[in-house]
């Protein structure tokens, strides 16, 4: 069976999770001042580009390590939606992964995908290092 990633996008969370302390900060992405950054994006650009750029890796990363296979060996078709939520904390590690899919095996998936994600540079908010909450959805189409 063959796979073809439609879109994976970037979007605002305003959820709470219990491996974050509620003393500690945490700020969704459109309005942290400084977005958390993969090593590969650099600190000098834009806003709108830096954006781009975290959301570029985010989508490299997924496409290379998820098992897409595993959609067709569940009996799976069509469209496929898992969303998934995470955060990324004061010292940039990835955190708090939680996902919701149309089977378990594809949830677990996400969440093992999500939590190799490399450690980032940290967001920063008033001058302050930050824990930024992210919702990324993965959609895919599978074909026969």
């Amino acid at each position: 069976m063959k796979y073809i990633f439609l879109f994976i996008t970037l979007f605002l969370s305003y959820n709470s999770f219990s491996q974050i302390t509620s003393s500690e900060n945490i700020i969704p992405f459109d309005l942290v001042d400084e977005i958390p950054l993969s090593k590969d994006c650099k600190p000098k650009w834009k806003n709108e580009k830096l954006k781009k750029c975290v959301v570029k890796g985010i989508n490299m990363h997924i496409m290379k390590t998820y098992n897409t296979d595993l959609a067709g060996t569940l009996g799976l078709t069509g469209r496929i939606k898992i969303t998934n939520t995470f955060i990324i904390n004061k010292k940039g590690e990835i955190v708090n992964i939680n996902a919701t899919s149309p089977h378990e095996e594809l949830t677990k998936e996400a969440i093992r995908v999500m939590g190799l994600l490399p450690k980032m540079i940290p967001g920063k908010h008033n001058g302050k290092h930050v824990s930024v909450e992210y919702k990324f959805p993965i959609i895919f189409q599978t074909q026969d």
